[in-house]
């Protein structure tokens, strides 16, 4: 993919994630949806609780072996979630943004305007630092995985037909 255009839709997701309404649905998070065939593995509440702690997050958007639908569906899963985390009374200052298509990353951080090209390998040392909760959207058969400090989103076109991506006050209230 060319830096240009993952700059260009850095800076469109960045706009529409400034200027958004509220969502109006989220992907079923708690449980197992057979209807639709969402799987859920680990502990949502676990990675809801370190995140309602944290004033940072690290949005990761893997736009790997993706086209046309599908990859919108991956872009729009990242939008809604990051649209989420401002709806939370987090500030979007403390996120920080990366696009990775095979092995390019390219990192972003609203506020500074400066996107940064590395290796994949390099941008996942950095996101997956302790500390700082992520949340990882890439393309595949739609299920999630929580750990303490990430949640990763599978999605797919069929997928995000049913559904939006992003967090619920409810989900980050510790227990």
């Amino acid at each position: 993919m060319n830096k240009l255009f993952l700059l260009l839709l850095f800076a469109i997701a960045f706009s529409l994630i400034l200027s958004a309404g509220c969502l109006q649905t989220n992907p079923p998070m708690n449980e197992t949806n057979t209807t639709h065939e969402y799987k859920v593995f680990g502990d949502p509440s676990v990675f809801f609780a370190s995140l309602s702690k944290s004033k940072n997050i690290s949005l990761i958007m893997d736009l790997t072996n993706t086209e046309g639908e599908d990859r919108q569906a991956v872009i729009a899963c990242l939008i809604g979630v990051a649209k989420s985390w401002g709806e939370l009374g987090k500030n979007v200052s403390f996120m920080t943004n990366y696009a990775i298509e095979g092995d390019t990353c390219l990192k972003g951080v609203p506020g500074i305007n400066e996107t940064t090209a590395t290796s994949t390998s390099a941008c996942v040392a950095e996101y997956t630092t302790p500390g700082i909760p992520y949340v990882a959207v890439s393309y595949g058969q739609p299920e999630s995985y929580f750990s303490n400090s990430s949640w990763r989103i599978i999605v797919n076109k069929e997928y995000m037909k049913i559904s939006d991506c992003g967090f619920k006050a409810s989900d980050t209230v510790a227990q």
